[in-house]
């Protein structure tokens, strides 16, 4: 799992320094973003004013957005075989955080 989840950052990553929208739209973000999978270990990454910081296991106290999904679920999401709409209706994947968190992150979530 931590192989796929650092291959989706690579490319978000990529993507984000690609696409000046999506830089602006997150420019102002401080905070940790966390994937917590149920099946596995949770992991991850701080992103302070659109600096994007390295995939790192464990879980953190207060976490800006978190993603709750299993691990079938997240590697589907991640190599585009199941969209985060149909995840989310199907209630394989929870997400928490403020509305305009998640909106702001989609496209950043989204690398496929």
């Amino acid at each position: 799992m931590e192989e796929v989840l650092k291959e989706w950052l690579n490319k978000a990553k990529k993507k984000m320094e690609e696409d000046e929208k999506l830089k602006e739209e997150i420019k102002d973000f401080d905070g940790v973003f966390l994937l917590d999978v149920t099946d596995g270990e949770s992991y991850h990454v701080a992103i302070n004013k659109g600096d994007v910081g390295e995939l790192t296991k464990g879980e953190v106290d207060d976490p800006r957005l978190t993603v709750t999904a299993d691990t079938a679920t997240l590697t589907a999401l991640m190599s585009g075989e199941l969209s985060p709409m149909k995840a989310f209706a199907l209630r394989k994947i929870k997400l928490k955080g403020s509305f305009e968190d998640i909106i702001r992150l989609r496209k950043f979530l989204k690398t496929d």
